[in-house]
């Protein structure tokens, strides 16, 4: 049942070094099959965005990147930046000296729990007019490195931009920090919510649901919530549970 050693003698140059030529095929046929499947999982990816005809072949792009690649985090990465994030934020805006000692404290227990980027939980800004509160969720985002958005409350719709407008209204869109994830493949923006004291309750006249700001904002600011958002837009999955918020009022 087994080969003689003569016949195994006959085989060994099976096992000898490969020649150039034998490398060269082997890479293109290994580069054939990669190509093969990177089309099977495009194909696959694709296919979930079949019903929706309308979204447009830039979103379609931006979501395959990351659903192959994932998303990155911004800011820290070590106890050092940290404290470098929290020296600046000190020197800029020492008034709120309080609210950058927060953050620096829970970036600090991120780190130390094997955590990487800006993370902080959803915060409150309260004070008058023109004391800089919307000034200082700027700078927390531009020296973490962080993408930031702004939504005026005062503005109208707000609960919409943040959570996305789906299929069947002119204005059907995917919310502020889903396009911010997507536009940027970064996890953890910062997403300023400026004069919440403006927000209001509202219904939907079909169903009567509620479709108030803050009735909007319980799924997000909830990271457990927040991991399982479907956008309305999108109609698919989209871990927001790393987005961190600043909420501002008078």
């Amino acid at each position: 049942m087994f080969p003689s050693d003569e016949s195994r003698d006959d085989c060994g140059d099976i096992f000898d070094d490969p020649s150039k030529e034998w490398r060269e095929r082997n890479k293109r046929e290994n580069h054939r099959i990669f190509r093969a499947v990177e089309r099977l999982v495009d194909q696959k990816f694709r296919s979930t965005f079949e019903v929706d005809k309308n979204i447009s072949d830039t979103s379609v792009k931006r979501m395959h990147h990351l659903y192959t690649h994932g998303a990155r985090l911004a800011g820290p990465e070590a106890a050092e930046s940290v404290y470098d994030l929290a020296a600046v934020l000190h020197a800029q805006a020492p008034w709120l000296a309080e609210v950058s000692t927060s953050i620096m404290n829970q970036g600090l227990a991120h780190i130390a729990a094997g955590g990487v980027g800006l993370r902080f939980d959803p915060m409150v800004l309260v004070g008058p007019p023109g004391c800089g509160k919307t000034h200082f969720a700027r700078l927390v985002a531009d020296f973490a490195n962080a993408p930031r958005a702004i939504i005026d409350v005062g503005a109208g719709g707000a609960g919409f931009r943040i959570s996305g407008i789906e299929y069947g209204w002119a204005t059907a869109s995917s919310g502020v920090p889903v396009e911010l994830i997507t536009e940027t493949a970064v996890a953890n923006p910062v997403i300023v919510v400026d004069e919440v004291c403006k927000a209001g309750g509202a219904m939907n006249s079909n169903d009567r649901s509620p479709t108030s700001l803050t009735t909007l904002l319980l799924q997000l600011l909830e990271r457990t919530s927040a991991e399982h958002f479907t956008c309305p837009f999108l109609r698919t999955r989209l871990d927001r549970s790393r987005v961190n918020w600043i909420l501002t009022a008078n």
